[in-house]
């Protein structure tokens, strides 16, 4: 048993339902989708933390997710109500 499981991507297999356009902003629902699906993996998947990168249009994005404030926490963005949110 893995005591840090990475994320494995190989999870994540994307058919033709999913279109992306890498270069339009989100919706206002793509965003409430994608902070309900990290707390869902956050909930389910993640022990205490995950770090990812991927290139993006102007170079490599890092990603990390913790279970610990890197800092303040007024330096964060309380999403709380978008996971309430049952719209």
């Amino acid at each position: 048993m893995e005591l840090f499981a990475p994320l494995r991507l190989s999870r994540f297999t994307f058919g033709n339902q999913y279109s992306m356009d890498l270069d339009k902003p989100l919706s206002l629902e793509e965003h409430r989708e994608m902070i309900r699906l990290i707390c869902r993996h956050t909930n389910t998947e993640m022990d205490q933390w995950e770090n990812f990168q991927f290139s993006a249009k102007f170079g490599k994005i890092y990603v990390t997710i913790s279970r610990e404030p890197a800092g303040d926490d007024d330096a964060y963005h309380d999403v709380t109500e978008i996971l309430n949110d049952k719209k």
